[in-house]
C-alpha cells in the first residue's frame, strides 16, 4: 500500500490505527476480553495493576520494535535518520506489532510479557493485542517524531525510559520502563 506523504499526519496516524485495529480483530481469537478470560489466565488484566504493567510492557515492546525497524533502514541506508525516514518505518512497525505479538505463555499459564517469537507459545486475542497496537499509535502520533529521529541519531540507550516514562508516563518509573518486558523486571524474552 502506498501512502503520499501530502496527506495530513493525523489522518495517516488514523488510518496506521484502523488499519492495526483491523488486522488484530483479523487475528484468531484464544481470549476475547480480560473480564471473560479463562481460569489460565491468573488475573493477567483483571486488575488495575496487572492492566498497568501490560500497559508499561506493551509500550517496550513498541518503543523496541520501532527503535530498530528505524535504526535498521537507516543503516541500510546509511547516514543520518531523518524525520521523513522515520515516519515512513513507524507506520509499517505499527501495522506489523498489532498482527506479531501476544502474550508469553509460561507452564500453561499466561504471563504479563509481550513476544513476537514464534518459538514460544503465545495467547492471542484482540484484547491483547489491543495494548500494543494502542501503545504503537500513541507512540507515533506527530507528538514524538523529533524524540524518535534524536534517539535513533543518539544511539537509543533510554529509549524505553524516555519514550515510557518520561514523554508518555506508560510506566510508573525510568527503571520500570527499563526493565519492563524483560528477565530483569520479569520472566521474558531475554531468558528465553
Amino acid at each position: 500500500v502506498l501512502i503520499r506523504h501530502s496527506m495530513p499526519r493525523a489522518f495517516l496516524v488514523a488510518l496506521a490505527c484502523v488499519l492495526a485495529r483491523a488486522v488484530a480483530a483479523a487475528t484468531p481469537i484464544v481470549v476475547t476480553d480480560a473480564a471473560t478470560a479463562p481460569a489460565g489466565l491468573d488475573g493477567v488484566g483483571r486488575d488495575a495493576s496487572s492492566r498497568a504493567r501490560l500497559r508499561c510492557n506493551a509500550c517496550v515492546v513498541a518503543v523496541d520494535a520501532i527503535y530498530e525497524d528505524v535504526e535498521g533502514e537507516r543503516a541500510r541506508r546509511g547516514g543520518r535518520a531523518t524525520l521523513e525516514l522515520a515516519v515512513d518505518v513507524m507506520e509499517r512497525t505499527c501495522a506489523r506489532v498489532g498482527r506479531e505479538f501476544g502474550l508469553q505463555m509460561r507452564d500453561d499459564r499466561v504471563t504479563e510479557m509481550f513476544s513476537d517469537d514464534a518459538t514460544v507459545a503465545r495467547a492471542r486475542g484482540r484484547w491483547i493485542t489491543t495494548y500494543v497496537s494502542e501503545a504503537c499509535g500513541t507512540l507515533i502520533d506527530g507528538e514524538h517524531d523529533e524524540a524518535w529521529v534524536e534517539l535513533v541519531n543518539g544511539g537509543g540507550n533510554r529509549r524505553r525510559e524516555v519514550m515510557c516514562f518520561e514523554r508518555n508516563r506508560v510506566c510508573e518509573s525510568a527503571e520500570a520502563a527499563k526493565n519492563a518486558n524483560s528477565a530483569r523486571g520479569a520472566p521474558g524474552r531475554d531468558e528465553l
